[in-house]
């Protein structure tokens, strides 16, 4: 199963993402905090499900912000970038659970995932001798090169950067080891929001199947005409573009309309309680 996360830095946007999150139940959503924010709105964010918390630029970070709360926050797992696979290690070695890419372009974000993956490739080539002596050049743990010699590379790996359309989510999800995606924040900045992150989520689902991933391309937000201030098209959809969301919205749901996802756009954060995430959902 493909893990997304939502990048979140206020209540509102982590509402958002939860209501979103809780339509598909074949994705494994998680919520996670940036730099941004002060103490309580990561307390607040931590009632409504965030399990993750992104520990890059510690330095600038002052002691308002999220990550300085995390001692009075529970069931929390700790994110750190990383650019090739030493420092993958380096990250590991303090106790990073899950390793995702600095943030980019998608030609970055590819280069650095297979910096990655191909590292711990190469670790199962070499004898005892070479991996001491990468552990000494390196600064890792030898007892660690050891471990994914023997198991692998077992920690999640996610692409975080300009992840753009559902073709960047389906060429990311087939990369080798790559166990996910992160959105990052300026997806609440955009118009359209939660159809956008909504097609994003429902691309990670399909990210083998190109005839649903060509459906939702084609209502994928960015490729429509623009929308008025009440929600509707102010041109006519081409006739072949399909309404992609009768079909892929959720596993259990068989029809989801377009009307529906605007109309849950503009009325999301105005009936928060609705979406408040039951006890399995992280």
């Amino acid at each position: 199963m493909k893990l997304v996360v939502f990048e979140v830095v206020s209540v509102e946007e982590a509402t958002l993402a939860v209501a979103l999150a809780q339509k598909f139940n074949q994705v494994k959503c998680c919520l996670m905090v940036g730099q941004e924010g002060h103490v309580m709105e990561a307390k607040l964010c931590n009632e409504l499900g965030v399990t993750i918390i992104d520990e890059h630029d510690q330095s600038i970070v002052d002691e308002h912000s999220f990550s300085k709360s995390t001692e009075s926050l529970s069931n929390i797992t700790f994110i750190n970038p990383a650019n090739t696979f030493p420092e993958a290690l380096r990250n590991i070695a303090k106790g990073a659970k899950i390793i995702r890419t600095h943030f980019g372009e998608m030609a970055s974000i590819i280069h650095q995932l297979r910096n990655i993956t191909m590292g711990a490739l190469n670790i199962v080539k070499l004898n005892d001798e070479q991996l001491d002596e990468f552990a000494r050049r390196e600064f890792v743990p030898k007892e660690l090169l050891f471990k994914i010699k023997e198991e692998g590379f077992t920690v999640p790996l996610l692409a975080y950067g300009n992840i753009n359309s559902p073709a960047d989510v389906s060429l990311l999800c087939q990369l080798p080891n790559v166990n996910g995606i992160i959105i990052a924040n300026e997806i609440f900045k955009m118009k359209n929001s939660f159809r956008t992150m909504h097609s994003l989520v429902a691309a990670v689902l399909f990210h083998d199947n190109p005839s649903k991933l060509l459906e939702i391309s084609t209502t994928f937000p960015s490729h429509q005409q623009q929308l008025d201030i009440k929600g509707n098209f102010t041109e006519a959809l081409p006739e072949k573009m399909s309404p992609l969301f009768q079909t892929i919205a959720s596993p259990t749901q068989s029809t989801y309309h377009q009307d529906q996802i605007v109309e849950e756009d503009s009325k999301m954060l105005s009936d928060s309680s609705n979406f408040l995430p039951n006890n399995d959902f992280m």
